[in-house]
């Protein structure tokens, strides 16, 4: 995975064409890069290079498209699309019609990557069972501010590691969430030095990478087009390797993040996945057989989640009959949704699946921090009583809205672990809806991912010892 030289030079005028572009500087807008680097654009007038997820702003990128910046004299940052920068360095929230409604949001703090950490992807040797191979065994993408996790030298400064996990927008969003976690960073962390941010990047079949990737292409591992990635699916390389669940990857990025000759004065790690990200981060949460001490999970408005009961109750506080939700929805308590057999067929740990009880799997679980967040506005309808019987019914069965499926399934959660303590809770992001990257710098973001502002690392929810 050594750069080549002609990769190099390529990067190298990427780069230098950044630097060197001047055109005036509009505020909001973005000149696009176009083939260059698919999953960037410059921004006009200055050298700030930005992830198609964001928008360019004098000093930084903000998250989201179609952000409005805030001058310096307005307190800097940006408002999110649909508010205007406010006197008081808040933003105010206006009405459909352009009216100002007087409600407010937070302003947004901006993140100024290196265009260096943009511009570079690395792979991550991952193990299926086998011993790895660095020179053949797949890889997963990623994006790191450190580096090359494989090559770099010991990293003595790093004491916490934040690894993020992107949602459905698979093509540009592990640079966009990259760039999130390092702007919430700098509003909460005074030695963000400390600090290693990761992104992995799950990527569909026709992608190509090949503007920042200078290795093996054919060992990329890639994921079907309906995103299997998000409960364990297992990926494929070009190279004819299959089987490789994705939650495999994540298990090898705890085996190289606690390499405590790479790392010798770590402290934590946090994985942090959004929306489709959550899903996967919360269903290996419960899998897992890595798990270490001081790793954290935080999920994001998760779409959906694995059920420790068949019990549900979509409609109402009344559990509906489960010979009925069988006979409506053959396979809504299997995997992705349950436990229960039948459904998707994984190879990763399927002997917890078959052969650990329900009980068992949430005493472990119930040591393991993980914190679930949910946007208190994230109650756009994703399913309705209609699907119920349909296609998408055991999505359907877990509630309509995210909101509500979080609000259900950790009530159903709670009554699984009768009581016992456990180190899971909910936090729940005031005015904001299903924007990952705004919720990060949300208080309940920033609490879940960073700890409170008295204490670096936050504490698990019941104080109990976590594994």
């Amino acid at each position: 995975m050594e750069g080549s030289s002609v990769h190099q030079a390529k990067k190298a005028a990427i780069l230098l064409f950044f630097v060197t572009a001047q055109h005036s500087y509009v505020s909001g807008q973005q000149g696009e890069v176009g083939d260059v680097v698919p999953n960037l654009h410059r921004c006009d007038g200055s050298a700030l290079v930005c992830p198609t997820g964001t928008t360019c702003c004098p000093g930084g990128c903000a998250p989201g498209v179609s952000a409005n910046c805030c001058s310096n004299d307005e307190g800097g940052g940006a408002c999110p699309r649909g508010s205007i920068c406010a006197r008081d360095g808040g933003c105010d929230l206006l009405e459909e019609d352009g009216d100002n409604s007087h409600s407010s949001t937070a302003r947004m703090v901006l993140c100024n990557p290196d265009p260096a950490v943009l511009t570079q992807v690395y792979g991550l040797v991952v193990d299926s069972g086998d011993a790895p191979d660095e020179t053949s065994s797949p890889l997963l993408p990623y994006f790191s501010t450190g580096g090359d996790l494989l090559r770099r030298d010991v990293m003595p400064a790093i004491k916490t590691t934040v690894v993020m996990f992107h949602g459905y927008r698979y093509n540009y969003d592990a640079d966009t969430h990259l760039c999130a976690a390092m702007a919430a960073a700098s509003s909460r962390l005074q030695q963000k030095d400390e600090v290693l941010f990761v992104s992995a990047w799950f990527l569909r079949p026709s992608d190509d990478i090949s503007e920042v990737w200078d290795g093996d292409d054919g060992r990329i591992l890639r994921w079907d087009y309906h995103d299997s990635w998000r409960y364990g699916g297992e990926g494929k390389t070009r190279n004819g390797e299959e089987g490789v669940s994705s939650f495999y990857c994540l298990d090898a990025l705890v085996e190289r993040l606690y390499d405590d000759q790479k790392f010798p004065n770590l402290e934590s790690v946090t994985f942090v996945g959004d929306s489709f990200g959550a899903d996967l981060v919360l269903r290996w949460s419960l899998l897992t057989s890595a798990w270490k001490p001081h790793l954290r999970v935080v999920g994001i408005n998760p779409y959906s989640y694995v059920y420790l009961t068949p019990s549900r109750r979509p409609l109402g506080d009344t559990p509906m009959d489960e010979d009925d939700l069988r006979l409506g929805c053959p396979l809504y308590d299997s995997w992705e949704h349950g436990l229960s057999p039948g459904g998707v067929s994984l190879q990763y740990n399927y002997d917890t699946l078959l052969a650990g009880s329900a009980t068992a799997l949430a005493d472990r679980y119930a040591k393991r921090d993980v914190t679930y967040v949910v946007g208190e506005l994230d109650t756009e309808l994703i399913a309705s009583e209609e699907d119920l019987d349909g296609q998408w019914c055991a999505g359907a069965l877990q509630g309509f809205t995210r909101y509500d499926r979080l609000m259900r399934y950790y009530e159903s959660l709670t009554q699984v672990l009768g009581g016992r303590k456990n180190a899971q809770r909910v936090l729940v992001g005031e005015g904001i809806g299903h924007d990952g990257p705004r919720m990060l710098q949300t208080e309940s973001g920033l609490e879940a991912v960073f700890g409170s502002p008295d204490d670096r690392y936050c504490p698990n929810a019941a104080g109990v010892e976590v594994e």
